[in-house]
């Protein structure tokens, strides 16, 4: 019971940490008087636009794919005239990345709690690329598939090179949101070859 209750607390720490990371490091966060980013600001425009009943590409243009629209107009849901959405949006995500960091971490090391405290590197290499700049860009928000692709290569490694066919379902959706529907409105079919190398790798 001891041992539940320090398991807990841990991943409550973790997950504060997670959110403090955030805080200094995201525009969008409230300790920022301003965002001056300008992908947040543009997504956050095609956000808005896109709940307000606008069609992208018709009555808005923006580059990026419909699903980087999507997100930031659920942010704009929680609140319109501030980035406190699109800091929850992100917070999210990170959240996620540091999931499957984690579960990653628990292949190479059999102690849950070290597993759940070397998870923090996902987060922290997110947003310490070069890509991440301030955050809100769809770099950040194709974090998680990368992850979650890296974490199914080695399931499926430990498993003797099978996986239930749910999860190549899950996988395909993924690469396809990923490539075409993150970063931009056509294109990155290429990224479809990722998973081979990525199996090679671990194989």
């Amino acid at each position: 019971m001891t041992k539940k209750i320090g398991r807990i607390i841990l991943i409550v720490v973790m997950i504060m940490l997670v959110i403090g990371l955030s805080l200094v490091t995201m525009s969008a966060s409230p300790l920022y008087r301003t965002n001056q980013w300008v992908d947040t600001n543009a997504m956050f425009s095609m956000g808005r636009a896109l709940a307000s009943g606008m069609v992208p590409y018709r009555d808005i243009v923006e580059q990026r794919g419909p699903l980087m629209f999507g997100l930031f107009a659920i942010a704009s849901f929680i609140s319109k005239t501030s980035f406190i959405g699109v800091f929850v949006i992100e917070v999210i995500n990170a959240l996620i990345v540091y999931f499957f960091a984690s579960k990653i971490a628990a292949f190479y090391f059999d102690n849950k709690n070290v597993a759940s405290v070397l998870g923090l590197s996902g987060p922290g290499v997110m947003v310490g690329t070069h890509a991440f700049e301030l955050g809100g860009a769809p770099e950040e928000f194709a974090f998680p598939f990368i992850m979650g692709f890296i974490y199914l290569a080695f399931l499926w490694q430990r498993q003797n090179k099978q996986l239930r066919p749910w999860l190549y379902l899950i996988a395909g959706f993924g690469l396809l949101a990923d490539r075409n529907w993150l970063p931009c409105a056509i294109g990155g079919d290429a990224g479809c070859l990722l998973p081979t190398p990525c199996l090679a790798i671990v194989d």
